[in-house]
């Protein structure tokens, strides 16, 4: 961290906290720096616990599902990334919109761009922050039984996919199916 022109080292105290004791200048200011690097968590889905919560139709899929399919998630520091699936309206994405991707990336091949945060946001898809990763294009077609494939993905055409914060976007994939190559890097 740096205050002023002034590097100070962040020790936290066992609570977390930490605490920059000295004589204060009009002005100054505080640049905070938190170490991050994009994590790729791997995955396996499970049945979800609080099946009441969904309708009928999707309750009675999972009570007959096999669960157990392999997905991957990425995220960079605390946050997680999400595929953005555009929308024409709210409650309704864009007809054509790509989003069968599986991940065919390492933690180390997926980029971090910035761009500076605009004066006047007026939708968060836009982020200044995206993460840019290797995908596969494959034939995916989700059902409440099987929403994610049951094993890694082989083949498909190789693209790049844009990622933004989980909270940036409405319709989103965050659990991506992942490929044999990503599945099998560290």
């Amino acid at each position: 961290m740096s205050v002023g022109s002034d590097v100070v080292a962040a020790n936290p105290h066992s609570h977390g906290f930490v605490r920059i004791d000295r004589r204060w200048q009009r002005a100054e200011t505080v640049t905070l720096r938190f170490p991050m690097q994009v994590r790729v968590d791997r995955g396996r889905e499970t049945p979800y616990p609080r099946l009441d919560y969904f309708e009928k139709q999707r309750r009675e899929a999972y009570n007959i599902a096999v669960t157990d399919s392999p997905f991957v998630s990425v995220s960079y520091g605390p946050l997680l990334f999400a595929l953005p699936i555009p929308d024409r309206d709210p409650g309704t994405p864009v007809a054509g919109a790509s989003w069968k991707f599986a991940l065919d990336a390492s933690a180390a091949e997926i980029q971090v761009e910035r761009t500076p945060f605009p004066k006047h946001w007026s939708w968060q898809i836009d982020a200044p922050l995206v993460l840019r990763a290797p995908v596969r294009a494959f034939d995916w077609n989700p059902t409440n039984a099987r929403p994610l494939p049951a094993t890694p993905v082989e083949g498909g055409e190789p693209a790049s996919a844009r990622l933004v914060p989980y909270d940036c976007t409405k319709f989103r994939v965050s659990m991506f199916p992942v490929t044999v190559a990503a599945w099998g890097k560290p």
